[in-house]
């Protein structure tokens, strides 16, 4: 098998501008400066033994490093500051994984790993490593030796959530100055209204007895 890396710019996170390489033939993790590709150190020796043919690379809130072990099916946790082992997030017996390359956390917190050999997407408590089962089943149509994958985050402007009380709708969402909030009550309708006093705002509460109401965003 060739020698292949993966890397991690870390700006901020661990030195001023890292980047972290996850070495994959050698078991290590290793530290370059980001702007001139100079090597820096060993960040991770794997002393223990524990990091098998090292993949992903991901940070996560508390400076925790996170690397996908392709060799034994885990998800190892270190610490971003100084490459301290902290623990395996996800063991490999009874995990599901095989070959785990690429991973993320969604947003809602929950690790999502890319089993490359059985060809699923694994998702786990972010917390805990609890299995919660396969996002993508194996043998999902098109998806052969998943690696990396990506939640996107819609760009404003977005209807970010839509509430009844009552008979109030409360209507949340991000978006410029310019953006105006409409309505209609049937959608095969043409004409959308203006909700009232929304323009350049982010919440409003449109109070009416109607069971369906239909809300998008416009810019003038």
């Amino acid at each position: 098998m060739s020698s292949r890396c993966w890397c991690l710019s870390t700006p901020g996170l661990i030195a001023p501008a890292d980047l972290l390489l996850s070495s994959f033939n050698n078991g290590l993790v290793l530290r370059f400066n980001e702007n001139t590709g100079q090597y820096i150190d060993t960040f991770i020796p794997n002393t223990n033994g524990l990091l098998n043919l090292p993949h992903g690379l991901g940070l996560r809130a508390g400076r925790k490093l996170y690397v996908a072990s392709a060799g034994n099916g885990s998800m190892l946790r270190y610490n971003g500051t100084n490459g301290t082992y902290l623990g395996a997030i996800v063991v490999s017996t009874g995990s599901g994984l095989s070959l785990p390359i690429g991973f993320e956390f969604g947003p809602g917190g929950d690790l999502f790993v890319a089993s490359y050999s059985n060809g699923r997407v694994a998702r786990f408590n972010g917390v805990s490593g609890a299995r919660m089962g396969d996002f993508v089943s194996v043998g999902a149509t098109g998806l052969s030796g998943p690696n990396f994958m990506l939640f996107h985050d819609l760009a404003p402007p977005r209807i970010n959530a839509i509430q009844r009380v009552g008979t109030n709708v409360i209507v949340s969402w991000s978006a410029r100055s310019d953006t105006q909030l409409q309505s209609k009550t049937n959608l095969n309708g043409t004409n959308w209204q203006n909700v009232a006093g929304t323009l350049g705002r982010s919440l409003a509460t449109n109070s009416g007895n109607t069971n369906a109401v239909f809300f998008r965003l416009i810019r003038d």
